[in-house]
């Protein structure tokens, strides 16, 4: 539908305008081609990072390189790592945990743990492509050095709105203000979920 009246606009204007016409089509070019590469990049990096640390036991260094997530039950978070088994190495590992780390978001560390292939696609996205779990030989040892980039001050940000919310409202009240404001989505209590489910917004 869309494409169809974007083609059709396009060969009227080509017609009228035809230096404006071959303008169009070198852009359109340009960005079929700059996405063709970032796609093929995306996959190699994929396939770099997956082949050489997936099902391995990797000792490395890194920072926490975004918010600690909890529940009741787990806490999750994202290590960006500087060096894998003593390589300088650029990747993303979801540690998955059902104790209490003993770290802070954004501070550097250095741990060891058994990784596995991350197969969520959101994830995957955000080039997360390992993950690991605190049972299966998980250590960590945080070094107390925090890395501060503008990235960083957004997180603190978030999380000093969110943690005035629960001291401002009743936990019902600030679950749905955490979701709506901030995404937040998992603090949002099980029965607000179905109940979104039940109008049809599911995605909450």
């Amino acid at each position: 539908g869309v494409l169809s009246v974007a083609v059709g606009i396009f060969l009227i204007v080509s017609k009228k305008n035809k230096s404006f016409g071959k303008s169009l089509c070198v852009f359109a070019f340009a960005v079929i081609y700059s996405a063709g590469n970032m796609i093929a990049y995306s996959e190699y990096i994929n396939n770099t990072v997956i082949n050489n640390y997936s099902d391995k036991e990797i000792t490395a260094s890194g920072y926490i390189c975004d918010e600690i997530i909890t529940t009741d039950s787990s806490c999750s978070f994202v290590i960006k790592t500087d060096k894998i088994n003593g390589q300088p190495s650029d990747a993303k590992i979801q540690i998955i945990s059902y104790s209490n780390v003993d770290a802070e978001p954004f501070e550097k560390v250095n741990f060891t743990a058994h990784t596995y292939k991350n197969n969520v696609n959101s994830q995957i996205s955000h080039g997360i492509f390992l993950k690991a779990y605190s049972y299966d030989g998980f250590k960590i040892d945080a070094t107390g050095e925090k890395v501060f980039d503008l990235y960083s001050f957004a997180v603190e940000v978030r999380m000093t709105m969110k943690n005035s919310l629960d001291m401002l409202l009743p936990e019902d009240y600030s679950t749905l203000c955490r979701a709506v404001l901030l995404g937040e989505k998992t603090a949002l209590d099980s029965s607000v979920k179905d109940d979104f489910s039940l109008t049809g917004y599911f995605r909450f």
